[in-house]
């Protein structure tokens, strides 16, 4: 089990004039601690038109600022919204931070949950996951062949030179966001890695992950290279105490989700405009059908579900046992969450450096010691 840290740049009102200012240096300063401690990455996600949910237009650029004040952490697309910007900017970009942070770069892909991100920039809801497929196969010709010539449904290149280059050979590792069953399946096609979300289900999740590795068997990946790893997002606060925790950070998650879910109802509110693609976000975050999510009313039975990793050390350790029993390897912790202080958000990242983290480590040496 690896840990990273996770950004969205939540920013809840009412704004002060630096608010987004403080939010961007908290989360330099956080993970200059999180690299000190043992964190293997950081990711931050890319949302447009997300008030309070999410202030992260321009990832590749706050990335590239930490890269300079890190020099081993890992930094993560989390992920680029491949529908909206064409393959060869994304692989400009991705190359060029691979490039000042000497490798360390973490290629995350997804498609957009959100219509109004979509009607933006002008792209159709129907079209999105071919958009994504079509870039996802591209982008790695783009970094390893010297000229590109491409004829597709969405994409046309003649001859063209692709520059830079990505440090990493032969490219950054490859992810996808898996919101659904059927993108567990499609990632273990294309041997790429699987980022889901995560929603205390765990049976469910085991079932996915199974549907993920069997696909693996048949892996054609895009660059020619596997990245087999299973990872899960989930909000995440460790404090001295339980009961600490659980009252600072659990009301802070639940404010969150019910501002994602009252965004997405708004978003997907007429049935039949819903492409099927988009069907399982429409339905599972609708007040008048089922909730993926469950309640959004009690923050200590979403976290006894296992829905956050919300506790003191022990628990947090018990909470990510369960996920690591399904088949989660790679755990993805959003501490900046809703109005969780600064300084208790760094507590939180020390207390995982101090004791989470090396937990895992050693059962990771026995278990070796034991293979061996």
């Amino acid at each position: 089990m690896k840990f990273a840290l996770f950004y969205q740049l939540q920013n809840p009102r009412p704004w002060h004039p630096q608010a987004e200012y403080e939010r961007y240096w908290q989360a330099i300063e956080q993970v200059e601690l999180a690299e000190q401690v043992g964190f293997e990455a950081v990711w931050l996600a890319e949302h447009h038109f997300m008030p309070e949910i999410s202030h992260s237009g321009a990832p590749e650029i706050l990335l590239a600022a930490m890269a300079q004040r890190t020099s081993v952490i890992r930094l993560g697309f989390g992920v680029v919204l491949l529908p909206l910007s064409h393959p060869v900017r994304v692989a400009e970009r991705v190359a060029t931070l691979d490039i000042v942070s000497n490798g360390r770069v973490e290629f995350g892909t997804g498609r957009s949950t959100t219509r109004t991100q979509l009607d933006a920039f002008g792209v159709d809801p129907a079209e999105t996951r071919e958009r994504w497929e079509e870039s996802v196969d591209l982008i790695p010709r783009l970094w390893l062949e010297d000229t590109v010539t491409h004829e597709g449904k969405h994409y046309q290149l003649h001859g063209l030179s692709v520059l830079p280059k990505p440090v990493q050979k032969p490219h950054p590792p490859m992810w996808v966001a898996c919101g659904q069953a059927s993108t567990y399946e499609l990632a273990g096609k294309k041997g790429i890695g699987a980022i889901g979300f995560s929603s205390g289900a765990f049976e469910e999740m085991e079932r996915r992950i199974g549907t993920y590795r069997s696909a693996l068997a048949d892996a054609n990946p895009p660059g020619g290279v596997v990245n087999d790893r299973v990872g899960v997002w989930t909000m995440a606060h460790c404090a001295e105490s339980d009961r600490e925790a659980r009252d600072l950070a659990g009301p802070e998650a639940l404010w969150y989700f019910r501002l994602v879910r009252r965004q997405l109802d708004e978003e997907w509110k007429n049935p039949s405009e819903v492409p099927e693609s988009y069907r399982t976000y429409a339905t599972s975050t609708s007040t008048d059908g089922p909730r993926r999510f469950g309640s959004y009313d009690d923050p200590d039975a979403t976290i006894d579900r296992g829905m956050f990793i919300i506790g003191d050390p022990d628990s947090c350790i018990r909470q990510i046992e369960r996920y690591q029993r399904v088949g989660v390897e790679y755990m993805l912790c959003v501490m900046q969450v809703g109005r969780i202080p600064h300084e208790k958000i760094k507590n939180s990242i020390a207390l995982f450096g101090k004791h989470v983290i090396p937990h895992f480590a050693a059962r990771a040496s026995v278990a070796g010691g034991a293979s061996g």
